[in-house]
């Protein structure tokens, strides 16, 4: 009974995630920004707006960067955004994003828009 229990939990559980139109297996964009990670943040979610997107701050990870939510014009999430200090005057920015054509697309111009925010 015990183990009926603990798999009917686990089924449970594996149901409340929602992946968005992020899938479970993202592609993985990484960009190099001149700037510090507050200015990379305001930029992104400055070209997001412009694109009918939205950027949510998600948290701080455990490696200290800070994780954002994209979301498209439903709420639905599209990319995961880890944004993390590389050096004295750059920043790292990890985009965790959905494989569809417009997803790679918005992403590109928001690399390209804030590739130097100093």
């Amino acid at each position: 009974m015990k183990k009926l229990f603990a798999v009917m939990f686990i089924f449970l559980l594996c149901g409340c995630v929602d992946l968005g139109r992020m899938g479970a297996n993202p592609d993985v964009k990484v960009a190099y920004m001149k700037g510090n990670p507050h200015r990379v943040a305001e930029c992104l979610y400055s070209v997001a707006f412009s694109q009918h997107l939205s950027l949510e701050r998600d948290g701080r990870l455990p490696d200290g960067s800070d994780r954002y939510n994209l979301l498209d014009s439903r709420n639905e999430k599209i990319a995961d955004i880890d944004i993390s200090r590389s050096s004295h005057d750059e920043t790292s920015v990890y985009f965790f994003q959905g494989r569809d054509a417009d997803i790679r697309a918005a992403v590109t111009e928001m690399t390209e828009r804030c590739k130097d925010v100093r």
